[in-house]
């Protein structure tokens, strides 16, 4: 098996966010299609610590997401 490889991104194009977190961290894959493929463009997560644990709802595992600049049209997470 081959790691991921990152792709560089092309501003002019749609990119897809796909998050998901846990009571313990949170994390993110960015992503654009290129030649007809989604490809990744960065991963990002977190482990929580402290009072950040408080970002996550304890019932649902839900984290808030709030854009601060830009439009979102879809968020697929996997808890939907």
């Amino acid at each position: 098996m081959k790691p991921p490889i990152l792709v560089y991104p092309d501003l002019t194009k749609r990119f897809k966010l796909y998050v998901d977190s846990s009571r313990y961290a949170v994390g993110a894959c960015q992503i654009q299609e290129v030649n007809g493929r989604d490809r990744v463009v960065a991963y990002a997560g977190k482990l929580l610590t402290g009072s950040q644990k408080d970002w996550i709802s304890n019932t649902d595992g839900i984290s808030e997401i709030e854009m601060l600049e830009g439009s979102c049209d879809e968020t697929p997470t996997s808890n939907s």
